[in-house]
C-alpha cells in the first residue's frame, strides 16, 4: 500500500524525514497545504512529520491545512496513519503542532498504525534515536505483513490506557537509558523513569514493570539504582501483584557479568514478583554487541499481556486516598515532617526533585513540606521541580494540597520558598485543603504547636473517594485483638461496647468463621522485637498455613508498637500481609500507634476509633429512603433548574443556598449542591451571603456527605471559580462527598449536558435505596387573559432604551462591529472594565414560522397548572411570548427534543427552528416541547465606556453554521426594530490601578477591543493625565476595514494622551504582523521596557485563548532576559509578577 506522506516544516528537518520516508517508498512528499481534504479522506494510509515553529505554532506550510481540518466534518475512520512529531522542550509548548494534528486526525476517526512519537531536541542525541526508529517503524508499513504485527502491538500498547507498564532503568553510559526511552515511546503514554525516582509504593501498584539495567565497573549498581535496589531490599512489601520484563547490559570482559541485574532479578522474586521470561543478558563484546537479543526483549516486553491491571498507588481499595508527600529540606527538618506524615498514610516521603510534572498532575491530595534556606533561597532538593513548575503548562484543578513553610522571622525573607510554592500551585488552579501555615523557628516553642496542628489537620481533612461503605446491618462484624498488656483489648473492647457486641481474642476466631463474616475489626500489638502477642499466634499460623478465600471479607487494622524496637508493629504488619494474600481488603490502610511518639500514640488511636465507627449502620437506614438537602446558587436559572430536577426525584423542594445557614448544615447527614460562578468568578447574589458566612464559620461539617455540581464555561478565565471555592470551603470544614465533584462546561460541544447527565446518574446509583417520587408533568391551561411584554422582565434584569447604533467596521465588511449606546436608570452604576448581560429575544419572523408549522395562534394565552417550577417560567404568557423570549429557536437542538420530533436518525438540524420547521408533522405536544428545548440565556459583553448614565457596548456580529446562521443576541442587537433591552450590570474582569501612577499596557485582539475604550475612557475622564502613569495599547486585527472607525477613536485618544503610544497589528493585510511581532521592534521594546521592568506596571489582555498571550508573554520574558542580564528563570519570575487582567472568549 502506497501511503500519503506530508511534512509541514520550518527548517526543513520535517522536510528531509519526509522525503526520505516518500523516496523509500517511491511515492512523493508534500508540504501539508498542499493535501486537499478530499485527498486525505481517500487515502487509506498516511505517514506525517511536522515540527512546532517558535513557542506553539505551526510551520507556514502547514497551518491552511490545520485550520480546514479542524473545521471540516470530514469521516477519516478509514485512514489509518503514523505521525512524527519535531519540538524542544525548552518551548512551553512542546510539539504542539504535532499534539494538534494528532488530536484533530483521531477525533476525525483516522487511526494510529504505529504510536505517534515526538523528537526532542534538548534529548542527548538531538532526539535523533526518536527519528530513527520512526523511519524504521514507518518503513515497515511498507510490508503488510511486519505492518500488521505493528498494528498489534500499537493496539496493545494503548489497551487500557490508563494503565501503562512501569518503564524504569538504572544506567551509566546511557545505553540503558536509551532502550527504555524507546520502550517506553513505543507503547505510548508510559514514562521511561530512573530507578531511583521511584517508589516502593508505585512498584506495589504497577501490575506490570519493564527494567533495564546496566552493571558498571566490576559488579556494581550505576548511581541512578543503587539506591532504589537497597530501599526494595530491605522492604516489606509484596510484589505478589507484579510482572516483570528485566534485561540485564554489560560486557563479558568483566567477571561480574551483568552482575547488578542478576542482583536486581533476585531482589524483585524475593518479594514474589512475577518474571514473564528469564531474564536476558545483552553482551557488549558479542558478534552484533547484543543488538539481537536487545531487539528481541523490545518485542516480547511490549507484546506481553499483563495478568493484572495496574492500582492507583496514591489511592487504596477502599475509600481512602493515599496523598503525594513531598519536601523541600536542607536541615532535614522538613523532611523529618514529611516522613512522619507518610508513615502514617503508609506510603513514603519524596524530595520535590525526584518528582515529575506528570506525578503532581495525576495526584489527588499531596502534602507538601518546605524549608527556606538562607535569606529566601530554595533547598538544593526542590528548587529544580518548582522552577519547572512555574513554567508549565499544566492544569492542577484536580489535585487538593496542603502545604507548611518552614522558616525563621529572624530572615526578612521568612519562609519565602514555600510563600512563592504557594503562589505558584494557587497559579495552576491546585486547591487547598486547609490553609497554608508557616511555623517559625524563632517562636517561643520553635514552631511546635504549628507542626503538630499540621500534622493533624492534614490526616483529619484528608479527601476521600466517592464510596461511602458501611456494615450492612443484618452482618455483625468481628471485632478481635492480640494483646499482651492490655492496651489493644481495652481498644479493642471500647469500640465493641459502641456496636452493641463483644471483643474476643484472635485465636479464639476459627478459620470458617473468618471465612464467613463481611466486616472485621482487629487491634494487633506487637512484643519485643517483633513477635505477636500469645493470644494471637495461633490465629496467625493457622491464616498463614490455610488456603482460605477471604474476598469477601473487608477490615479494618490498628497496630500498637514502638519505633523504640527495629520491628515496629511488625506483628499487625504481618496480619495485614496474611489477610490481603488471602484476598481480604482494607477498608482504609491499616493504621500504627507509636508509643515513643510526643502524643504516645493516642491520636493514632483515636482516628482509629473514628473511622471504623463511620462504618456502624445507621439503624434506620433499611427503613427510610436518604432525602438529601438539595440546594442552588445560581443567577442565569441554570443551576435552579438543574436543582429543581434532582430534587424532583427524590420528592422534595429545592432551595435557595442563601435561605439555609451554615449550622444548618450540621444537622444534615447528606447534601446536593448546585452552583454557577458569574461576573469576575464571583458567587451568585442568591449563594453569597451563605458562601460568606460558611467561609468564616466555625461549623463541624464531618457528619456531611454531599454532591456538588457546578455549572460555568471555559471561555472566561475563571471557569468554574464558585463551585470550586464552594468544594474548598465544605472539604476544609471536614464534609465529604459521596461522588466525585463534577464541572459542566458551556463550551463543550454538547453544552455541558453530558456532564450534568451523567451526574445525576452517579447521584441516583450513589443512593440507590431512594424511592423518588413520580415525575410531575408540565399541564398546561388555556385562559382568556392579556399579558403584557413589559410585566415579562428577567429576575435581577432592567428594561432600558438604546439611544444609537454605530457601524464601527466599514459598510462592506462581515462580520460587521457595532457600538451601541444604552441610556441607564440612576439605580444603575458601573466600573471601567464591567460587564453588561443583555436577554435576547428571538427573530420575530422566525417565530412567526415556527408557530405557523406548529399550528399555534400567537395571541393564545396559557397558564401553567402543575410542574412549572422546574422550568422558571411566568405562571401565565402567550403562545408567541413563549417562543419570543424563553424558548431559544437559535440553538442547537438537544438530544431529547430530537427524540420527541421522532428525528434522532435524519440529517441533524442546525438549530430548534429548522427542526420544527423541518419536521413539523411530527411535532410533539407543547408541553413536551418546552420540556425539552433550550431556553433563551443571557449574553455577557464587556462595558466599552467609564461614564455614569450611560453605557457603550461594542459587539461584532456572529454567525456559525459556515456563515449560515446569526448569533441570537448579534441580530436582536442589530435589529433596527431593537429599541429597548434587558439589561443587568455586573463586575467585570478588568480593574484599573487604585493608583493613577501605575502605568498600563494592554493587549486586544478582534472584538476584544471593546474592554479597551473603558480603560481610556477612565484614563480621559477621571485621570489628571500630566501625572498619571503611562498607557501603551496594542491592538490587533486581521483587516483595517473590520475595525475602521474604532481604530479612528483610538487615535484620537492617542491625540489627547489618554493612550501614550498605540500600535496596530494587521494580520490578513500587506506587511502581515502580529502584535508579538510589533514587540520585536527595538523602539517598542525600549518604550516598553521602560514601564515593564517596574514591577507595579500593569497588564490587561483581552482576545481569543489562543497562543497569542503566551508568545505576547515571551517577548516580555525576553525583555528582562535581554534588557536587564536576568536569568531565564529570573526573568519568568519577573513577568508572571506583574498583575495580569485577563479576559478571552
Amino acid at each position: 500500500m502506497k501511503p500519503l506522506v506530508a511534512y509541514g516544516s520550518t527548517m526543513h528537518g520535517s522536510e528531509k524525514i519526509a522525503k526520505y520516508i516518500a523516496e523509500k517508498f517511491g511515492v512523493k512528499a508534500y508540504e501539508l497545504n498542499s493535501v486537499t481534504l478530499q485527498t486525505l479522506a481517500e487515502a487509506k494510509l498516511a505517514i506525517f512529520v511536522i515540527a512546532t515553529f517558535g513557542n506553539g505554532q505551526a510551520p507556514q506550510n502547514a497551518q491552511s491545512f490545520l485550520d480546514q481540518l479542524n473545521g471540516s466534518s470530514i469521516d477519516l475512520s478509514n485512514l489509518q496513519f503514523a505521525e512524527l512529531a519535531l519540538g524542544s522542550n525548552h518551548y512551553q509548548f512542546f510539539c504542539r503542532a504535532g499534539e494538534e494534528l494528532n488530536r484533530m486526525l483521531k477525533e476525525k476517526g483516522a487511526k494510529e498504525i504505529i504510536p505517534y512519537v515526538r523528537s526532542d531536541k534538548c534529548d542527548p542525541d538531538y532526539g535523533e534515536s526518536t527519528i530513527t526508529n520512526f523511519k524504521k517503524d514507518a518503513l515497515n508499513l511498507a510490508n503488510p505483513k511486519k505492518a500488521n504485527s505493528q498494528k498489534e502491538n500499537s493496539q496493545k500498547a494503548n489497551s487500557n490506557s490508563n494503565c501503562k507498564p512501569l518503564v524504569a532503568y538504572a544506567s551509566t553510559m546511557g545505553g540503558a537509558a536509551r532502550i527504555a526511552k524507546r520502550i517506553a515511546k513505543k507503547i505510548g503514554g508510559a514514562e521511561a523513569q530512573e530507578l531511583n525516582h521511584l517508589s516502593v509504593d508505585q512498584l506495589k501498584h504497577a501490575g506490570y514493570a519493564i527494567f533495564i539495567v546496566s552493571t558498571f565497573g566490576n559488579g556494581e549498581y550505576p548511581d541512578n539504582g543503587n539506591e532504589f535496589a537497597e530501599k526494595l531490599r530491605s522492604a516489606e512489601v509484596d510484589l505478589s501483584k507484579l510482572e516483570f520484563a528485566l534485561l540485564g547490559l554489560g560486557s563479558k570482559k568483566y567477571p561480574n557479568f551483568c552482575k547488578a541485574a542478576d542482583d536486581f532479578n533476585q531482589i524483585l522474586k524475593h518479594h514474589k514478583a512475577i518474571p514473564i521470561f528469564d531474564f536476558p543478558k545483552s553482551d557488549k563484546v558479542s558478534a552484533d554487541q547484543g543488538a539481537s537479543v536487545i531487539e528481541k526483549f523490545e518485542n516480547d516486553a511490549i507484546q506481553h499481556k499483563p495478568k493484572f491491571s495496574c492500582t492507583s498507588s496514591t489511592a487504596s481499595s477502599s475509600d481512602e486516598i493515599i496523598p503525594l508527600v513531598a519536601y523541600g529540606s536542607t536541615m532535614g527538618g522538613s523532611k523529618k515532617i514529611a516522613k512522619r506524615i507518610a508513615e502514617r498514610f503508609g506510603t513514603e516521603a519524596h524530595e520535590l526533585n525526584s518528582l515529575t510534572l506528570q506525578n503532581l498532575h495525576d495526584a489527588k491530595y499531596a502534602i507538601f513540606a518546605v524549608s527556606t534556606f538562607g535569606n529566601g533561597n530554595y533547598p538544593e532538593n526542590c528548587g529544580t521541580f518548582i522552577e519547572h513548575l512555574r513554567g508549565a503548562s499544566i492544569d492542577l484543578h484536580n489535585l487538593k494540597y496542603a502545604l507548611i513553610g518552614l522558616g525563621s522571622t529572624k530572615y526578612e525573607q521568612f519562609c519565602k520558598a514555600a510563600n512563592e510554592f504557594n503562589a505558584i500551585l494557587s497559579y495552576q488552579h491546585a486547591t487547598p485543603i486547609i490553609p497554608y501555615v508557616q511555623s517559625d523557628k524563632l517562636s517561643s516553642d520553635q514552631g511546635a504547636s504549628v507542626i503538630e496542628k499540621f500534622v493533624d489537620d492534614v490526616y483529619k481533612f484528608r479527601p476521600t473517594s466517592s464510596k461511602v461503605i458501611q456494615i450492612d446491618p443484618s452482618e455483625a462484624p468481628i471485632i478481635a485483638y492480640g494483646s499482651t498488656m492490655h492496651g489493644s483489648e481495652k481498644i479493642a473492647k471500647g469500640i465493641a461496647e459502641k456496636f452493641g457486641l463483644e471483643a474476643v481474642e484472635l485465636n479464639d476466631i476459627s478459620m470458617d468463621r473468618l471465612a464467613g463474616t463481611k466486616t472485621a475489626i482487629l487491634v494487633v500489638g506487637t512484643i519485643g522485637n517483633g513477635h505477636y502477642p500469645k493470644n494471637c499466634q495461633s490465629f496467625a499460623d493457622s491464616l498463614s498455613a490455610s488456603r482460605i478465600d477471604l474476598s469477601n471479607l473487608t477490615f479494618a487494622l490498628l497496630g500498637l508498637g514502638s519505633t523504640y524496637y527495629e520491628q515496629f508493629c511488625k506483628a499487625a504488619f504481618n496480619i495485614n500481609r496474611l489477610l490481603t494474600e488471602k484476598g481480604a481488603k482494607p477498608v482504609f490502610p491499616f493504621l500504627k500507634s507509636d508509643k515513643a511518639s510526643t502524643d504516645q500514640g493516642k491520636g493514632a488511636i483515636a482516628d482509629f476509633e473514628s473511622r471504623v465507627m463511620a462504618l456502624k449502620p445507621d439503624p434506620s437506614s433499611s427503613q427510610n429512603p436518604i432525602k438529601p438537602l438539595v440546594a442552588y446558587g445560581s443567577s442565569r436559572h441554570n443551576a435552579e433548574r438543574v436543582a429543581k430536577e434532582i430534587a424532583e426525584k427524590f420528592g422534595i423542594e429545592a432551595v435557595e443556598l442563601n435561605s439555609i445557614k451554615p449550622k444548618d448544615l450540621e444537622q444534615v447527614n447528606h447534601a446536593v449542591f448546585v452552583i454557577s460562578t458569574t461576573g469576575n468568578g464571583q458567587y451568585p447574589m442568591n449563594c453569597r451571603s451563605f458562601c460568606k458566612n460558611l467561609n468564616t464559620s466555625s461549623v463541624d461539617l464531618r457528619g456531611l456527605q454531599y454532591a456538588e455540581l457546578a455549572l460555568g464555561s471555559t471561555y472566561y478565565e475563571y471557569y468554574c471559580k464558585a463551585g470550586d471555592e464552594l468544594n474548598k470551603m465544605l472539604s476544609a470544614k471536614g464534609a465529604k462527598t459521596f461522588i466525585p465533584y463534577v464541572k459542566s462546561n458551556k463550551a463543550d460541544q454538547d453544552q455541558g449536558t453530558g456532564a450534568i447527565e451523567e451526574f445525576k446518574k452517579s447521584l441516583i446509583a450513589a443512593v440507590g435505596q431512594l424511592a423518588p417520587k413520580p415525575y410531575t408533568k408540565l399541564e398546561l391551561k388555556t385562559i382568556q387573559e392579556t399579558i403584557n411584554d413589559s410585566s415579562l422582565v428577567s429576575q435581577g434584569f432592567t428594561i432600558v432604551d438604546i439611544t444609537s447604533k454605530t457601524l464601527l467596521s466599514s459598510p462592506k465588511y462581515i462580520p460587521a462591529l457595532h457600538k451601541y449606546t444604552i441610556k441607564l436608570p440612576s439605580s444603575i452604576k458601573y466600573g471601567a472594565g464591567d460587564h453588561a448581560m443583555i436577554m435576547p429575544e428571538n427573530d420575530p419572523s422566525v417565530v412567526s414560522s415556527v408557530l405557523s408549522a406548529l399550528n399555534l395562534k400567537p395571541e393564545t394565552t396559557f397558564e401553567i397548572v402543575s410542574g412549572g417550577s422546574t422550568y422558571s417560567l411566568p405562571k401565565k404568557l402567550t403562545v408567541k411570548q413563549l417562543f419570543t423570549k424563553y424558548i431559544d429557536l437559535n440553538a442547537k437542538p438537544p438530544r431529547k427534543l430530537l427524540d420527541s420530533f421522532n428525528a434522532s436518525t435524519v440529517v441533524q438540524p442546525v438549530t430548534v427552528a429548522d427542526l420544527i420547521l423541518s419536521q413539523s408533522s411530527q411535532a410533539p405536544k407543547l408541553e413536551d416541547i418546552i420540556a425539552f428545548s433550550p431556553f433563551i440565556e443571557p449574553r455577557t459583553y464587556s462595558i466599552s465606556s467609564a461614564r455614569q448614565n450611560e453605557l457603550d457596548l461594542i459587539i461584532g456580529d456572529v454567525y456559525f453554521n459556515n456563515g449560515g446562521t446569526q448569533g441570537l443576541c448579534t441580530r436582536y442587537m442589530a435589529d433596527p426594530q431593537t429599541k429597548k433591552v434587558q439589561i443587568q450590570v455586573m463586575k467585570g474582569l478588568f480593574t484599573y490601578p487604585e493608583d493613577p501612577k501605575t502605568s498600563i499596557v494592554i493587549f486586544a485582539l478582534g472584538t476584544g477591543i471593546s474592554p479597551v475604550f473603558s480603560l481610556v475612557e477612565h484614563r480621559a475622564k477621571n485621570l489628571d493625565l500630566k501625572t498619571a502613569g503611562k498607557c501603551f495599547v496594542f491592538f490587533g486585527t486581521r483587516y483595517n476595514d473590520s475595525s475602521l472607525k474604532a481604530i479612528e477613536e483610538l487615535r484620537k485618544y492617542e491625540k489627547t494622551g489618554a493612550i501614550t503610544k498605540l500600535h496596530i497589528a494587521v494580520s490578513r493585510e500587506q506587511n502581515k504582523q502580529h502584535i508579538q511581532d510589533l514587540l520585536k521592534d527595538q523602539a517598542v521594546a525600549d518604550d516598553v521596557w521602560e514601564v515593564w521592568k517596574d514591577q507595579n506596571t500593569q497588564a490587561f489582555y483581552c482576545g481569543p485563548p489562543n497562543s497569542a498571550i503566551d508568545d505576547i508573554r515571551e517577548q516580555l520574558t525576553k525583555y528582562a532576559l535581554n534588557r536587564a542580564n536576568m536569568t531565564r528563570t529570573e526573568a519568568v519570575w519577573h513577568c508572571s509578577h506583574h498583575k495580569w487582567c485577563i479576559e478571552q472568549f
